[in-house]
Formats: C-alpha cells, sequence, structure tokens
C-alpha cells in the first residue's frame, strides 16, 4: 500500500511540474511556431520544450547542455514571436508585455548558451521560468 502511495505521490508531483499540459500535436518547424494560430498549443510547445531545460536551474551545464538550451531558445524566440503578434491584439496590455519579455530573455539565452556562460544561462532559464510562472498567475 506504501509503495501505491509513493508511486501516486511521485505521479502527481510529475503532473503538477510538467503543467498538466499534453505534449503538443507535433514537432513544428520554425515558420510553423511563428505563425500558430493556437495559443493552447503554443503553450504545449513552450512545456515541452522548456520543462526539461528549467530543470537545470542551479547546475552545472555540460557541452550537451548547452547545446540543447540554445535550440529550446531558438523555439521560445519563435513561440514568443506568435503570441506576440497573433495573440496579444485581444488580451489586457500585459500579456503582451510578459510574451515580448519572454521573446528576449530567450534571445539572451541563446547568446549565452551559445557562449557556453554557465551562470549567465542559468540565471535566465530562472527568469524565464518567473515570467512563465508569472503570466500563468496572472492571464491563465
Amino acid at each position: 500500500m506504501r509503495a501505491v502511495k509513493m508511486g501516486l505521490g511521485l505521479l502527481l508531483a510529475t503532473s503538477l511540474s510538467m503543467g498538466c499540459l499534453p505534449k503538443p500535436k507535433q514537432d513544428y518547424t520554425m515558420e510553423q511556431l511563428k505563425a500558430m494560430e493556437s495559443l493552447e498549443e503554443i503553450m504545449r510547445v513552450q512545456a515541452s520544450t522548456m520543462d526539461p531545460q528549467f530543470a537545470k536551474i542551479g547546475k552545472q551545464l555540460v557541452e550537451e547542455d548547452f547545446a540543447l538550451l540554445s535550440k529550446a531558445a531558438t523555439r521560445m524566440q519563435a513561440t514568443a514571436e506568435a503570441v506576440v503578434t497573433k495573440h496579444s491584439d485581444k488580451r489586457p496590455a500585459g500579456f503582451k508585455t510578459l510574451a515580448e519579455q519572454f521573446g528576449k530573455q530567450a534571445a539572451d539565452l541563446v547568446a549565452a548558451a551559445d557562449a557556453k556562460d554557465n551562470k549567465a544561462s542559468g540565471e535566465l532559464l530562472g527568469k524565464m521560468r518567473e515570467t512563465c510562472r508569472g503570466c500563468h498567475k496572472e492571464f491563465r
């Protein structure tokens, strides 16, 4: 019985940390991400892309991590662009501001990851996670 409870607890913790969103419907190209009409699907892409990266906050990054961070952050720039251009007009101004902030942080993370700067990469991951949390708290 205890093992079942522990397993359920682990499953619940995993579900909560992943944001309870289903996986994206497909692996989108950059052009598809920039043109995406579904805000829900954008959020799925963002969660599936960034949740594994957020788990690296506070850790010493290795060569492979920097490559993955750069790729993930580049994808987040595209999703942020779609949120700003396709999904901000009918929402409060703060929504667009947070999307623009997220896009800027993603661009900065690309630069930090490409420079293999562990400290800056970790700080930017933390800032991006807080931007996500702030947006969800205010607009979800």
